[in-house]
């Protein structure tokens, strides 16, 4: 099916002919024509009129509707069954160790890859910043039984570890104090910055797991825990970087300052105007230049069919 993410606040959806036409408030009369056999990502808040449920009960089309905290897929019973089938393979996939850690290795090769694509867009940035040492690291974690996991998180921690220190000396260039990683909550404002970005980017993945038909809780590097979406987590691994570049371009070009944050008791938020920048480049990011939306499509369906695949083989 060919993917259609809207990424509008609030959406209608209507059956027309046979297709579905999504209407946004504003800009006024801003509606697309969304052809049978398309899987539709849009936003938890959309209202859908009885002939677009109509059109997904009788398998013309998927309709995902999710934000930060929720999302839900509408899908007929033959896609029911498709679905349960598919996580049934994804479970059993989950415990075969060998499988995980080659489906790990190849999306943390690409998270590494596209460290290195991050840090040369910030050599510039900072003409001055010394980016040969690490570019020319390695990635190559080995498959040691029961604690392969233990070794891969360890290996790529000391790379990140390098990463935040180029990442660190360009923000500081532009005059904001980074240090390192703070996750909830932000000690500065370039981590308030990061971790509504990497929110943005896992409720984007998180939708993208759902439509392709997977359990977004059961993963292969991250392991299994209550609450948590290891999946998610695992697949957006190689689109931290595109966020770290977003920020980056935001102090360069100053397009926030310190008043845009709010500084509380428990850590640094952001504040409205803040927000709204940083989405709205994530947004250019992703349907701009690299495709970044659909290199995030892609690897959930690489994912989907190395776990068919496997399954066949076994």
């Amino acid at each position: 099916m060919q993917l259609f993410q809207i990424n509008e606040g609030r959406v209608t959806f209507k059956e027309v002919d046979g297709f579905i036409r999504s209407f946004v408030a504003f800009p006024l009369l801003n509606s697309k024509l969304i052809p049978p056999n398309s899987s539709i990502i849009g936003p938890i808040v959309s209202d859908i009129y009885p002939g677009v449920v109509d059109k997904v009960v009788a398998g013309d089309f998927q309709l995902t509707l999710g934000n930060n905290s929720m999302t839900n897929m509408l899908v007929n019973p033959q896609q029911e069954l498709k679905i349960t089938k598919t996580k049934e393979a994804q479970y059993r996939f989950s415990l075969d160790d060998h499988a995980c850690f080659m489906v790990s290795r190849s999306i943390l090769d690409k998270a590494f890859e596209m460290k290195k694509e991050a840090i040369m867009g910030f050599q510039h940035l900072d003409n001055e910043l010394e980016t040969a040492p690490f570019l020319a690291l390695e990635f190559s974690p080995r498959f040691i039984e029961n604690r392969w996991r233990t070794f891969m998180f360890q290996e790529e921690a000391s790379i990140s570890a390098e990463y935040w220190i180029l990442v660190d000396k360009v923000f500081n260039k532009f005059g904001w104090e980074f240090g390192s990683r703070s996750r909830r909550p932000a000690v500065n404002e370039t981590n308030a910055l990061l971790n509504y970005g990497y929110a943005i980017l896992l409720s984007k993945i998180t939708s993208l797991v759902l439509a392709a038909g997977l359990d977004p809780f059961v993963g292969f590097l991250h392991t299994l825990r209550s609450g948590k979406p290891s999946l998610c987590l695992d697949l957006m691994e190689p689109f931290r970087s595109v966020i770290d570049q977003v920020v980056g371009f935001i102090l360069a070009n100053g397009l926030l300052k310190k008043s845009d944050f709010d500084v509380k008791k428990n850590g640094v938020v952001l504040g409205d105007r803040a927000k709204e920048v940083i989405s709205g480049k994530i947004l250019e990011s992703m349907m701009t230049k690299h495709r970044y939306a659909l290199q995030m499509r892609d690897l959930v369906l690489e994912v989907k069919d190395r776990i068919i695949q496997n399954e066949m083989d076994g």
